[in-house]
């Protein structure tokens, strides 16, 4: 630990590990079902937490449990410098919170899948 710390500071390093924890729950997580047919076919609405549970699985099917930058702009239809720039200078809330759950490992910014999927949602700032 003491190497590592010569170049990374105990918060960066404990903000890391988390998101390798939250990596390693993503991958044992299995995919649950937003919503069920009914006899007659019609789709009844499943809970927002399923939902939240079925975009983040597709989300670490596509893309891995940690998103990249270009990840992230491909997902949200953006030129990746667009998407640069607006984090850089964030105007609302969700733009904070992606800024908020981002992790820096070196030079690269990576998103966890289960926090842009809580993003996109809409439920706020990841916890």
């Amino acid at each position: 630990m003491s190497e590592l710390s010569r170049f990374f500071s105990l918060e960066a390093l404990k903000k890391c590990l988390r998101w390798f924890v939250l990596v390693h729950e993503a991958q044992l997580l299995s995919p649950v079902p937003t919503s069920r047919k009914n006899q007659q076919g019609t789709a009844m609405e499943g809970n927002p937490r399923a939902a939240e549970a079925d975009l983040a699985q597709q989300l670490t099917d596509r893309f891995g449990p940690l998103l990249t930058l270009r990840h992230l702009a491909e997902l949200l239809d953006r030129s990746v410098s667009g998407l640069r720039y607006s984090l850089r200078r964030p105007s609302d809330e969700r733009t904070q919170a992606l800024n908020d759950c981002a992790c820096r490992i070196g030079r690269r910014t990576y998103y966890p899948a289960t926090d842009v999927a809580r993003i996109i949602r809409g439920a706020g700032s990841p916890s």
